[in-house]
């Protein structure tokens, strides 16, 4: 959606329940696919999923559909674990006042002196919704085990990422085969802050992973 910022969740169904809940909030999207594997075969194509842990997960559940994923901004340290402290108060924060401590820490997802007119239309948007969601979607997050996915995936993976929070690439590296790009000077909005920049990295990426894995097939 030009100019606001959305998340899209795709799934081959939702129950009732499930439709009252999410369709609460104004900045998500639902569609709803095919079962996997139904259709014909398809050639080589590009799939944008938000999250780099959803796109893990679908490459190790469905091994034969993927090829490589390009996280955007995202996988900086697999090998790190959440603080149970820090959770419990985040998760705490959450519950009991979402909108200000949802505000407090998707801003500090900005770099200093990011422009108001990007910030406050992102900020508004995410913490717009119900809370019981978002602090669902953080404790969810914790909790994922992301190094075991991130080595179950069996596909190149690589990130754009921006430099607002290290990369530990050589860590990576160790547990799989990852390669990231640095965008500097960003926080971790970086595709609508960066638009043509990370759209030239995805592109440059997505070659590399093409030409990667035809010459490990040929």
């Amino acid at each position: 959606v030009p100019g606001k910022f959305v998340e899209v969740i795709v799934a081959p169904g939702y129950t009732d329940e499930a439709l009252a809940l999410l369709t609460k909030t104004k900045m998500l999207r639902l569609l709803k696919t095919a079962p996997a594997g139904s259709g014909s075969p398809e050639a080589l194509t590009y799939r944008k999923i938000t999250g780099g842990l959803v796109a893990m997960d679908v490459a190790r559940r469905l091994p034969d559909a993927v090829i490589g994923i390009i996280g955007i901004d995202t996988l900086m340290d697999v090998d790190a674990e959440w603080d149970p402290a820090q959770v419990e108060q985040l998760v705490a924060g959450f519950t009991d006042d979402f909108q200000t401590t949802c505000t407090g820490f998707v801003g500090s997802m900005f770099v200093e002196g990011s422009a108001p007119e990007l910030v406050t239309p992102i900020v508004t948007d995410m913490c717009s919704g119900p809370g019981d969601i978002g602090t669902a979607l953080i404790a969810a997050f914790a909790d994922f085990d992301q190094k075991q996915a991130f080595m179950d995936a069996g596909v190149p993976i690589r990130s754009v990422n921006a430099d607002l929070w290290p990369t530990d690439v050589e860590g990576n590296q160790a547990l799989g085969d990852y390669d990231a790009t640095i965008l500097e000077g960003f926080g971790h909005f970086i595709a609508q802050e960066a638009p043509d920049q990370v759209t030239e990295a995805i592109i440059d990426t997505a070659l590399e992973i093409v030409g990667h894995t035809s010459s490990v097939d040929g």
